[in-house]
């Protein structure tokens, strides 16, 4: 009785050790994600000051001459946004 109480445990401890491991594995993974998300958005806010978009949109404060960006790559595509990006001069001539 003791040998099978025993291999019960140790195959309870291996599982254990498994379930863990993978749970390790998991928050340092979501962890490195939240740091890549976070340089996104530094650089994304970079990027919005240095080139000057703030004259015209704000992010989740209303519409000036330009739209309101938040959410807006919910409403666009990547590759409309990307294009405007490149070239608003263009984009602001053939797209409403």
């Amino acid at each position: 009785m003791y040998k099978i109480l025993e291999i019960g445990l140790k195959k309870l401890f291996k599982q254990s050790v498994f379930l863990l491991s993978g749970l390790c594995i998991f928050f340092l993974l979501s962890g490195s994600l939240n740091a890549q998300d976070a340089e996104s958005a530094k650089l994304g806010e970079e990027t919005f000051k240095s080139k000057g978009c703030a004259a015209c949109h704000t992010i989740g404060k209303g519409k000036l001459s330009g739209p309101d960006l938040l959410g807006v790559t919910d409403r666009r595509e990547e590759d409309w946004l990307k294009k405007w990006l490149k070239s608003p001069d263009k984009m602001v001539m053939t797209d409403p």
